[in-house]
């Protein structure tokens, strides 16, 4: 009975829609033949809307993604160049943390520096840190001639030596730590040097320590401060310098010539007489140009005589081009290019006060400069708004005017 009911309700459904639909198509109901050709050509136009409708997103689809494909991805925002991190960092911070109770003698120090030294390089590194942050230069020792005691025990108990001293004490550090290193006297180019001095006798030690199958210099003396003249009488500065850690021979050899001429480690070697009339080289302008072997070779040749005046300052700098020679000649063309990261501004300035900014591209600053007039040229260097411009190379423009 209730199948019957709700046959009957079907079909009153069908029949008032029919209805509907020949009063919304204006056809009469009875046209029974009119309302199912009227609603077949309605269903086969609705699906056939359907297909296309499908087939256009299909098509959109498809277009989108070959541009996705074809397309070439953004480019990346150039960044500034960084001043390269320290490698050593975490190891100079154990080192400089080191307890008192692990610098009683030799052999407890270097079991505690070589805790965390893995490689050659890194407890030469713990080494020279330590050296440099705990002994303090013997200024009344240099001074008078009465110098305390240099051996490595007595170093490390007095806190206090000259280069004989710091170079005994890394020699034994590093003897303890398994390292191949030696300890080498000879003659520096060092406080009270004066171009031209002819050397009589050795008057500075240093080590050298075999790094990758080669051997490197290292200055913990030089490292630890530097010194300036007062009434005739040294006066020294603790102050950490990182330059003469791992320092390429080729670089060494301007200002450190040792006794025997087999601790050089360079090629082709040279004689003290030599070394006496290189030239005179300051730190800072290895530093910047970073290119020793070449220097070196130039040099013995004769072909480079003069530097420019080199200074060091507190950022870090690159040179990528720059003119070697001290001399450059009036109305010639030199490519200055030097990276430096956290510079503000670099400019050269003539002898008649007129400047040249070096254009900065994300931390390289580069120009290509004809000198115009003759005098010094001056590389200056500014950090920031607030500081005026620090004068990192010297140069001299020679000639005549055309």
């Amino acid at each position: 009975m209730k199948f019957i009911k709700r046959l009957f309700l079907l079909v009153l459904f069908i029949a008032g829609a029919l209805v509907g639909y020949a009063q919304y198509k204006n056809l009469a109901f009875t046209d029974y033949e009119g309302i199912l050709a009227s609603l077949q050509q309605d269903v086969s136009d609705w699906v056939a809307a359907s297909q296309q409708a499908e087939a256009e997103s299909s098509e959109e689809v498809e277009i989108t993604e070959q541009q996705n494909l074809s397309s070439e991805p953004a480019p990346k925002k150039r960044e500034r160049l960084r001043v390269p991190a320290n490698p050593y960092s975490q190891l100079d911070r154990y080192v400089r943390a080191c307890p008192t109770e692990a610098e009683v003698d030799v052999a407890t120090l270097a079991a505690y520096l070589g805790e965390r030294a893995s490689s050659d390089i890194e407890k030469a590194r713990a080494i020279y840190i330590w050296l440099t942050d705990n002994i303090y230069y013997d200024d009344e020792g240099f001074n008078t001639g009465n110098y305390s005691d240099t051996s490595p025990s007595g170093v490390l108990a007095n806190r206090t030596s000259v280069c004989d001293g710091y170079s005994s004490l890394f020699f034994a550090l590093g003897y303890e730590m398994d390292l191949d290193v030696l300890k080498i006297t000879g003659y520096a180019k060092g406080y009270g040097y004066q171009p031209g001095k002819r050397f009589s006798r050795s008057d500075h030690a240093w080590n050298a320590v075999r790094i990758d199958n080669e051997w490197r210099i290292f200055d913990a003396t030089w490292g630890a401060g530097n010194g300036k003249s007062v009434n005739g009488n040294l006066v020294s500065t603790q102050v950490f310098e990182e330059y003469w850690f791992d320092v390429d021979p080729y670089e060494a050899i301007f200002n450190h010539y040792p006794e025997d001429p087999a601790y050089t480690f360079v090629e082709p070697s040279l004689s003290l007489r030599q070394y006496e009339q290189f030239p005179y080289v300051r730190k800072g302008y290895h530093q910047l140009m970073q290119n020793g072997k070449q220097i070196y070779n130039s040099s013995l040749a004769g072909e480079l005589t003069r530097f420019p005046d080199a200074y060091s300052v507190k950022t870090y700098l690159k040179t990528v081009t720059m003119p070697l020679e001290r001399e450059l000649e009036l109305g010639q063309s030199y490519s200055f290019v030097l990276q430096a990261p956290e510079a503000e501004a670099v400019a050269l300035i003539d002898a008649e006060g007129n400047w040249e900014q070096l254009e900065d591209d994300y931390g390289e600053f580069s120009v290509d400069y004809q000198p115009t007039t003759t005098g010094e040229l001056k590389l200056g260097v500014k950090t920031s708004a607030k500081q005026e411009y620090a004068i990192v190379l010297v140069y001299e423009v020679v000639g005549q005017v055309q």
